[in-house]
């Protein structure tokens, strides 16, 4: 699954939903009848008494070019414009293409299959 097919089916599983809850949230539990709602004791999560450990993704590194990671004091649409001056347009648009298509690899959002 490439970039692009990834933010589209994880924004099409968030629009999922109904008044009051979140889709995402209302998708987990229509699946598990009998789930019951998440409650903070202190610093901890819990599900009936019991702890929970939250796990997400930050897609944040995999939807642009985040300055800090590459030691450039820009935005990606500055960092972008460098690259083109830098490699002209073919270069350019061969670069990116690429990097849209290989940024992330099937391995590295396998683990959301096995949710």
């Amino acid at each position: 699954m490439n970039r692009r097919s990834f933010v589209q089916t994880s924004l099409a599983a968030s629009a999922v939903g109904s008044v009051g809850m979140p889709g995402v949230l209302h998708a987990l539990a229509s699946t598990a009848p009998g789930r019951e709602v998440l409650q903070a004791r202190g610093l901890d999560i819990v599900e009936g008494g019991r702890p929970v450990r939250l796990r997400g993704v930050n897609l944040g590194g995999w939807m642009l070019i985040e300055d800090y990671m590459i030691g450039l004091p820009w935005t990606e649409w500055k960092i972008r414009e460098q690259f083109r001056k830098v490699l002209g347009d073919e270069a350019y648009t061969a670069f990116f293409n690429a990097f849209d298509q290989a940024f992330i690899a099937d391995a590295d959002i396998s683990f959301l299959a096995q949710q």
